[in-house]
């Protein structure tokens, strides 16, 4: 019986913006965009990519306590999918 371990090999690529907003003195809105691009080899998809959102607000103006809120979207996508990637 012969076995071979299964190769991961490829590349991946992250990109980030983000900007930050002061509502007011101790209150901050926040925005990110992350895209993510990885491409494998010897796997069922070749490529695979995702686009991540992300708004959030924190607000430090209460005596005993931090407001947090926040939100996320991220869209996954890839390439046509190959049910025997290594033939």
């Amino acid at each position: 019986m012969r076995t071979s371990g299964i190769p991961f090999q490829g590349t991946q690529d992250n990109y980030k913006l983000s900007g930050e907003y002061q509502v007011r003195r101790r209150a901050v809105a926040t925005a990110e965009y992350e895209w993510e691009n990885i491409h494998r080899d010897y796997r069922e998809r070749d490529k695979t990519w995702e686009d991540r959102v992300r708004f959030a607000y924190t607000d430090r103006g209460f005596d005993a306590v931090t407001l947090r809120v926040a939100y996320e979207y991220a869209n996954r996508r890839g390439s046509q999918y190959h049910s025997d990637p290594y033939r």
